[in-house]
């Protein structure tokens, strides 16, 4: 989409000419990268409980991995987010496939299990010595 805006107030340019949207896609990159390496991370955590039949039962592990989950979402959300808001009043329209993407994104995050005010506090609590969140 930005290699094919024209920003209307500067004379034509192209918004992939511009520092502001270059540095939007820069962190949209590495936050992707970044929840990505701690999804696979939690992936992996899972497998290896479950090949070895161990229990994630723990309440610190579970605290971590509802924190984790939280994370992930939160920050895949945040992502859509600056991109949606860079894509200019254009990705408010129900073609572009902005709008769709920051409704899912944005669906997911709001999910009980990935809540991240509750994810985060959860593991807060339990480092701290106090029982988790009533659902763990």
């Amino acid at each position: 989409w930005l290699t094919r805006r024209v920003r209307p107030y500067e004379l034509g340019a192209k918004a992939t000419e511009q520092p502001g949207f270059q540095t939007v896609l820069a962190e949209a990159i590495v936050l992707l990268d970044a929840a990505q390496a701690l999804s696979d991370r939690y992936c992996a955590e899972l497998e290896t409980l479950g090949s070895a039949r161990q229990s994630q039962d723990d309440p610190e592990r579970r605290s971590r991995f509802f924190a984790q989950r939280a994370w992930i979402a939160r920050t895949c959300s945040q992502v859509v987010e600056k991109l949606f808001i860079a894509s200019g009043a254009n990705a408010l329209f129900h073609a572009h496939p902005l709008q769709q993407i920051w409704r899912d994104a944005h669906a997911v995050a709001q999910h009980v299990a990935v809540i991240y005010e509750d994810g985060l506090s959860s593991l807060g609590r339990t480092l701290v010595g106090l029982s988790g969140h009533p659902l763990l």
